[in-house]
């Protein structure tokens, strides 16, 4: 089994209908609708051009609101419901001369949060975490702080309690060890405080991830080097909402004999689950006292024919039971399998496709994926404009304009239109083609490392240029040393040549007088 880092996001609207955002061909973004029942309906793409990182949420009526940094730059927000979109580019980053990482978008009681970290393209491993914030009224801009996390940093997760006081946590590098750091943010008063850096008993620390519960208490889980194996920590603070809180011992909760990572947190049902990744398989540990005790690790899923995915799961769907964090382990034949639903039976998901779980040691399962050829990509969305924009795009298409969606947040939707979604009325149906295990995933990885290429040819060929430029200016400042030694010979044997001239005139003078 082998865990991909492409982060993907499934979202849930009320009506039970699932969709599955990830990156198409050319990094194009889109997503794969499924109905109720976990049965593919069809595929829309949002952003037809090359995107570099994004993240989704869903509101209260089931709007869908997406943050996205395309190639050239340009950080965009979009609303979208019914395959009808809307989007406006709320910054622009010169992306030859930064990075930006880990882009995260939280909307938290009606307000916009967008997280992300910004680099120097040079990979000097400084890095600047930042937080704009839409209240209702105006854009916000936060900078908390810089971190030393080497040229790609680790992510960070963001989490928010009862009274929706956000809290972020991240690894920093202090120049001797790393450490796990946490600050959080006042809702009330729009402010950030200070930050604090977790006391553990560990070394070598990597991955930390955040889970604050439902009774507000906040639970801490990381990855650290001991005995030259990576082990799982967990820790937990009570009682968040109450003047006096205070950590709980730490705990080891994974195989010391073990290469473990990529811990997470979910609370389900009032019960507290921890996964893991432990040697390419993945394990799990229950907690029914909310982190107090724990059972025994038990393999949630193993199979060397899967990749796995990271989701991000987000419902509205009044059926699911109380669920609580930022990701869950699963994979797409079939329908979409979460990993941790499916061990429950029907208890959690009760309308979706059972699993066979026979199917996930055969060793060539068959894929039903959907076209996402270039074709495809482009009848999705036809256009999408603004109002008092100056930049307009390059291939819209004229269609008939719309009124743009109900404002979500007093102006977060102002001054949008949105242009009505037409497909190719001879081709209704979704096609489906049949392909070998893995091929799209494969596909995603290999788009993936083209991107990774092109970023390090971009800086190999930028640094290739200065070296040039610096050998040039080096050539051209010998060259007027050269001139100028050049000259000062050249004084020197006419100087020489006027005097030898001046000896030969007094000579044949001195010489006719005789």
């Amino acid at each position: 089994m082998a865990v991909s880092n492409l982060h993907q996001y499934i979202i849930r609207k009320s009506t039970g209908e699932m969709m599955h955002f990830h990156f198409f061909q050319n990094h194009f973004l889109g997503y794969k609708l499924y109905s109720e029942n976990n049965l593919l309906q069809k595929t829309n793409m949002v952003v037809n051009e090359s995107v570099l990182d994004y993240s989704v949420d869903i509101d209260e009526n089931d709007r869908i609101h997406l943050i996205c940094l395309t190639k050239n730059g340009e950080l965009r927000y979009y609303i979208g419901k019914d395959e009808t979109w809307a989007h406006k580019v709320i910054n622009v980053f010169n992306m030859k001369t930064y990075v930006i990482r880990c882009l995260t978008f939280k909307l938290i009681n009606k307000s916009i949060h967008i997280f992300y970290l910004i680099g120097d393209i040079m990979g000097s491993g400084l890095w600047t975490l930042k937080h704009l914030c839409w209240n209702g009224n105006e854009w916000k801009n936060f900078s908390l702080g810089d971190i030393i996390a080497g040229k790609y940093p680790p992510p960070f997760y963001v989490d928010y309690d009862s009274k929706k006081n956000i809290y972020i946590v991240f690894r920093e590098n202090d120049g001797n060890n790393t450490q796990i750091c946490i600050k959080k943010y006042n809702t009330e008063f729009d402010i950030w405080g200070g930050q604090e850096r977790i006391q553990t008993n560990t070394e070598g620390i990597n991955q930390p991830y955040l889970l604050i519960d439902t009774n507000n208490s906040l639970h801490i889980s990381w990855s650290y080097l001991k005995d030259k194996n990576m082990q799982i920590a967990y820790k937990k603070r009570i009682y968040l909402d109450m003047a006096k809180n205070s950590w709980k011992t730490e705990m080891s909760l994974s195989n010391p004999k073990a290469n473990c990572s990529h811990p997470v947190l979910l609370e389900i049902n009032e019960k507290l689950y921890l996964i893991w990744n432990q040697d390419s398989i993945l394990y799990s540990r229950t907690s029914h006292d909310m982190g107090e005790t724990w059972s025994k690790p038990e393999i949630l899923f193993s199979s060397k024919n899967e990749k796995v995915f990271p989701f991000t799961y987000i419902s509205n769907y009044k059926k699911d039971p109380k669920f609580k964090g930022n990701i869950v382990y699963g994979f797409v034949r079939d329908g979409i399998r979460i990993l941790l639903f499916e061990s429950m039976g029907s208890v959690f998901m009760s309308n979706y496709k059972k699993a066979d779980i026979s199917l996930y040691n055969k060793n060539t399962p068959q894929f039903y994926t959907v076209s996402s050829n270039t074709e495809e990509a482009n009848m999705s969305i036809e256009s999408v404009s603004f109002k008092n924009q100056e930049r307009s795009e390059t291939n819209m298409a004229e269609v008939e304009k719309k009124s743009v969606l109900s404002s979500v947040f007093s102006d977060a939707g102002k001054n949008l239109e949105v242009g009505e979604v037409k497909k190719d009325q001879s081709n209704e149906k979704d096609i489906c083609i049949k392909q070998p295990k893995n091929c799209e995933y494969y596909q995603e990885e290999l788009i993936n490392k083209i991107s990774d290429m092109e970023t390090k040819l971009s800086l190999f060929s930028k640094e290739y240029i200065e070296k040039l430029n610096k050998k040039m200016d080096d050539l051209l400042e010998n060259i007027n040393h050269l001139n100028r030694d050049l000259k000062v010979v050249y004084d020197m044997v006419n100087e020489h040549i006027q005097k030898s001239q001046k000896k030969s005139l007094i000579k044949k003078i001195f010489d006719t007088n005789n």
